[in-house]
């Protein structure tokens, strides 16, 4: 039931058809899982790009947080300083 689609076909079915490359991982002799590799090699430095900007911006919001927290407890000095 929760490995199915829409359409009933299994979603190892899908990406198969969707031309993800499928990666065995095995323990020992036996595969216990399989990994799809679902975005292109060649988009690997754009989802880097923006997996950066994400981190640089969840920073940026915790800085301003604190600031804004310190501000608040009459600490701000503590913070710049």
């Amino acid at each position: 039931m929760g490995d199915e689609v829409s359409d009933g076909c299994t979603v190892a079915a899908a990406l198969d058809a969707a031309g993800c490359e499928r990666v065995a991982v095995k323990s020992g002799d036996k595969p216990i899982a399989a990994l799809w590799h679902v975005f292109r090699p060649q988009d690997a430095d754009r989802i880097r790009s923006f997996v950066d900007k994400v981190r640089l911006l969840i920073t940026l919001i915790v800085v301003i947080e604190v600031v804004i927290v310190a501000y608040q407890l009459g600490q701000l000095h503590n913070v710049i300083c």
